[in-house]
């Protein structure tokens, strides 16, 4: 079975139910899949042996898939340090203020000056719960996102960037942000 690399890891996450983070370049080759019964990380491991550059890692029950070049990047926005940062109280916020912060922080603002972005990229998450409050000093925005899917486990975000070497932050402004639930809207009735 050959698959696109989103399609291929929204299948693993809302199959297995694993929380993943995943920063990508826009082009990938298909992943295949041969046919039988895998875990996920043995599905992570088939993809990552196909797709030139790329690991991934588990991170405290987060499955970390990335590119190599692109995750060491100066100008991978999930780099950006913030000064200061504290979770609201639900994933939606969180996406949408997370998204404001990492922006103004690369123009040297901080997050002070961040506000919830136009247009909702995390909609339906605003009943999933984050420790509110929960404060995190001078720590990439990556760190943040990583702990904000470990504690609540129930969604997955998908960064999409138009190269494996932006320049700066700014040319990142505009990457593309993916986020999903793992649990459906409606369950089927029985």
């Amino acid at each position: 079975m050959s698959l696109r690399l989103t399609d291929f890891v929204g299948f693993i996450a809302t199959s297995y139910k694993v929380p993943m983070l995943v920063e990508f370049a826009y082009s990938q080759p298909d992943v295949l899949i041969a046919g039988g019964s895998y875990t996920a990380g043995q599905l992570l491991d088939q993809a990552v042996s196909q797709l030139r550059g790329y690991r991934w890692a588990p991170e405290n029950g987060v499955a970390h898939l990335y590119q190599s070049q692109l995750v060491k990047s100066k100008g991978n926005l999930l780099n950006v340090k913030l000064k200061k940062f504290y979770l609201p109280g639900n994933v939606t916020e969180f996406i949408e203020i997370l998204r404001s912060c990492v922006a103004n922080s690369a123009r040297g603002y901080g997050c002070a000056a961040a506000s919830p972005s136009t247009g909702c990229v995390a909609c339906g998450l605003e009943k999933e719960p984050l420790p509110y409050r929960e404060r995190f000093d001078e720590v990439s925005a990556r760190a943040v996102l990583l702990r904000a899917l470990q504690t609540n486990g129930r969604f997955f975000v998908f960064i999409r960037f138009d190269t494996i070497h932006p320049k700066s932050n700014r040319d990142t402004q505009h990457a593309k942000w993916f986020v999903k639930s793992l649990v459906p809207d409606n369950a089927a009735p029985m």
